[in-house]
Protein backbone atom coordinates (compact mmCIF):
# COMPACT_ATOMS: atom_id res chain seq x y z
CA UNK A 1 0.00 0.00 0.00
CA UNK A 2 1.22 3.38 -0.82
CA UNK A 3 2.45 5.65 1.78
CA UNK A 4 0.02 8.65 2.86
CA UNK A 5 0.31 12.30 2.43
CA UNK A 6 -0.95 13.80 5.95
CA UNK A 7 -2.21 17.27 5.66
CA UNK A 8 -1.87 20.01 7.92
CA UNK A 9 -4.96 20.64 9.96
CA UNK A 10 -3.83 23.88 11.27
CA UNK A 11 -2.24 26.03 8.65
CA UNK A 12 -4.07 23.95 5.27
CA UNK A 13 -0.74 23.21 3.50
CA UNK A 14 0.03 20.00 2.19
CA UNK A 15 2.90 18.64 3.78
CA UNK A 16 5.53 16.69 1.78
CA UNK A 17 6.35 14.49 4.19
CA UNK A 18 5.31 10.67 3.96
CA UNK A 19 4.10 9.53 7.42
CA UNK A 20 4.08 5.79 7.78
CA UNK A 21 2.59 3.37 10.67
CA UNK A 22 4.59 1.61 12.55
CA UNK A 23 3.46 -2.04 12.99
CA UNK A 24 2.82 -5.22 11.07
CA UNK A 25 0.26 -3.34 8.75
CA UNK A 26 2.48 -1.10 7.04
CA UNK A 27 6.15 -1.79 7.23
CA UNK A 28 9.28 0.88 6.10
CA UNK A 29 8.93 0.95 2.06
CA UNK A 30 12.41 1.42 0.64
CA UNK A 31 12.89 3.54 -1.82
CA UNK A 32 13.30 0.73 -4.33
CA UNK A 33 9.59 -0.35 -3.21
CA UNK A 34 8.47 3.16 -3.80
CA UNK A 35 9.44 3.55 -7.42
CA UNK A 36 7.88 -0.18 -7.91
CA UNK A 37 4.76 1.42 -6.28
CA UNK A 38 4.78 4.78 -8.07
CA UNK A 39 5.49 2.48 -11.35
CA UNK A 40 3.01 0.37 -11.00
CA UNK A 41 0.10 3.18 -9.83
CA UNK A 42 0.95 5.33 -13.02
CA UNK A 43 0.69 2.44 -15.13
CA UNK A 44 -2.96 1.41 -13.57
CA UNK A 45 -3.99 5.23 -14.61
CA UNK A 46 -2.99 5.27 -17.94
CA UNK A 47 -4.32 1.91 -18.20
CA UNK A 48 -7.81 3.41 -17.78
CA UNK A 49 -7.92 6.54 -19.38
CA UNK A 50 -9.00 6.34 -23.14
CA UNK A 51 -6.75 7.44 -26.15
CA UNK A 52 -6.95 11.47 -26.12
CA UNK A 53 -9.13 12.97 -28.66
CA UNK A 54 -7.67 14.83 -31.50
CA UNK A 55 -8.79 18.90 -31.57
CA UNK A 56 -11.47 19.00 -33.88
CA UNK A 57 -11.24 19.88 -37.39
CA UNK A 58 -12.54 23.21 -38.45
CA UNK A 59 -13.15 22.34 -41.69
CA UNK A 60 -14.44 19.14 -41.54
CA UNK A 61 -17.35 20.59 -39.40
CA UNK A 62 -17.65 23.78 -41.90
CA UNK A 63 -18.33 20.98 -44.72
CA UNK A 64 -20.68 19.09 -42.82
CA UNK A 65 -22.46 22.55 -41.81
CA UNK A 66 -22.75 23.03 -45.54
CA UNK A 67 -23.63 19.70 -46.70
CA UNK A 68 -26.75 20.00 -44.41
CA UNK A 69 -27.86 23.24 -45.42
CA UNK A 70 -27.71 22.04 -48.97
CA UNK A 71 -29.68 19.01 -47.83
CA UNK A 72 -32.30 21.23 -45.94
CA UNK A 73 -32.73 23.70 -48.66
CA UNK A 74 -33.35 20.63 -51.25
CA UNK A 75 -36.04 19.45 -49.16
CA UNK A 76 -37.45 23.00 -48.83
CA UNK A 77 -37.22 23.62 -52.65
CA UNK A 78 -38.94 20.01 -52.76
CA UNK A 79 -41.66 20.56 -50.47
CA UNK A 80 -42.59 24.01 -52.16
CA UNK A 81 -42.77 22.37 -55.62
CA UNK A 82 -44.57 19.54 -54.22
CA UNK A 83 -46.85 22.37 -52.55
CA UNK A 84 -47.21 24.36 -55.55
CA UNK A 85 -48.07 21.28 -57.95
CA UNK A 86 -51.45 20.76 -55.07
CA UNK A 87 -52.10 24.11 -55.57
CA UNK A 88 -52.44 23.96 -59.09
CA UNK A 89 -54.32 20.74 -59.16
CA UNK A 90 -56.98 22.09 -56.92
CA UNK A 91 -57.27 25.11 -59.21
CA UNK A 92 -57.66 23.07 -62.25
CA UNK A 93 -60.28 20.38 -60.32
CA UNK A 94 -62.15 23.74 -59.54
CA UNK A 95 -62.27 25.36 -62.92
CA UNK A 96 -63.09 22.07 -64.10
CA UNK A 97 -66.10 21.80 -61.90
CA UNK A 98 -67.11 24.99 -62.57
CA UNK A 99 -67.12 24.47 -66.82
CA UNK A 100 -68.96 21.30 -65.74
CA UNK A 101 -71.89 23.65 -63.88
CA UNK A 102 -72.27 25.96 -66.79
CA UNK A 103 -72.61 23.37 -69.32
CA UNK A 104 -74.98 21.98 -67.15
CA UNK A 105 -76.88 25.22 -67.25
CA UNK A 106 -76.33 25.97 -70.95
CA UNK A 107 -78.01 22.37 -71.36
CA UNK A 108 -81.27 23.12 -68.78
CA UNK A 109 -81.53 26.43 -70.34
CA UNK A 110 -81.71 25.18 -74.17
CA UNK A 111 -83.85 22.32 -72.89
CA UNK A 112 -86.56 24.19 -71.50
CA UNK A 113 -89.58 25.57 -72.98
CA UNK A 114 -89.04 29.32 -74.09
CA UNK A 115 -90.56 32.29 -71.46
CA UNK A 116 -93.53 33.36 -73.13
CA UNK A 117 -93.50 36.77 -75.05
CA UNK A 118 -93.91 39.71 -73.54
CA UNK A 119 -97.39 40.24 -74.14
CA UNK A 120 -99.33 36.89 -74.73
CA UNK A 121 -102.58 36.29 -73.78
CA UNK A 122 -103.78 34.29 -70.63
CA UNK A 123 -104.91 31.41 -72.50
CA UNK A 124 -103.74 28.11 -72.60
CA UNK A 125 -102.42 26.81 -75.91
CA UNK A 126 -105.77 24.40 -76.32
CA UNK A 127 -107.70 27.12 -76.36
CA UNK A 128 -105.71 29.00 -78.46
CA UNK A 129 -105.68 26.41 -80.72
CA UNK A 130 -109.49 25.54 -81.09
CA UNK A 131 -111.43 25.63 -84.14
CA UNK A 132 -113.76 28.90 -84.41
CA UNK A 133 -116.69 29.01 -86.52
CA UNK A 134 -116.95 30.81 -89.41
CA UNK A 135 -119.39 33.41 -87.93
CA UNK A 136 -117.56 33.79 -85.05
CA UNK A 137 -117.03 37.80 -84.10
CA UNK A 138 -114.73 39.10 -81.89
CA UNK A 139 -115.89 41.50 -79.18
CA UNK A 140 -114.49 44.77 -78.80
CA UNK A 141 -113.26 44.84 -75.56
CA UNK A 142 -109.84 46.31 -76.30
CA UNK A 143 -106.53 46.31 -74.31
CA UNK A 144 -106.16 46.68 -70.52
CA UNK A 145 -105.06 49.66 -69.54
CA UNK A 146 -104.21 48.47 -65.91
CA UNK A 147 -106.13 51.07 -64.23
CA UNK A 148 -109.43 48.93 -63.68
CA UNK A 149 -109.76 45.07 -61.86
CA UNK A 150 -108.23 42.66 -64.21
CA UNK A 151 -110.73 40.58 -63.38
CA UNK A 152 -113.35 42.31 -64.59
CA UNK A 153 -111.81 43.16 -68.04
CA UNK A 154 -111.42 39.11 -68.68
CA UNK A 155 -114.73 38.79 -67.87
CA UNK A 156 -115.91 40.91 -70.79
CA UNK A 157 -114.61 37.96 -72.99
Amino acid sequence: MPPKRTRARHSGDNSNTESTTQGSENPTLTPAQIAELVATIVAQILAGQTAPQSPPNLDQQAEEIRRIREELEMRQAEEMRRMREELENQRVEEMRRMYEELENLRTERNSAPPPPPAREVPFSTEVLDADLSQHFKYHNVGEYDGMGDPEEHLSRF
